[in-house]
């Protein structure tokens, strides 16, 4: 304890920035391990949403469009970012 604080160490503070941050700590046992959110190609993106790659290009040039990953010189797409902006444009029901 330091003044009358209980002291936990680096691993308690990880811990609570991992859980805020949505996944485990890298200690947590391996039944709740935490995977990394899938990247998606232009093509899967392109044939998911019926769409010509060129039309992902364009809108990402013009900042448009579900958020990009510049990985080297190629696009990739998080799967939870096409789906947010699926949903960001879908039409409300009537």
């Amino acid at each position: 304890m330091v003044s009358g604080v209980r002291r936990e160490g680096l691993t308690g503070h990880v811990r609570a920035v991992a859980l805020r941050q949505g996944r485990p700590a890298m200690n947590e046992p391996a039944a709740a391990e935490w995977r990394p959110d899938p990247l998606l190609t232009v093509d899967d993106v392109a044939a998911w949403l019926g769409k010509p790659k060129n039309t992902l290009y364009a809108w990402h040039s013009r900042g448009k469009g579900p958020r990009a990953i510049r990985v080297g010189n190629t696009l990739r797409y998080r799967r939870s970012e096409v789906e947010r902006w699926l949903d960001a444009h879908t039409d409300p029901p009537w």
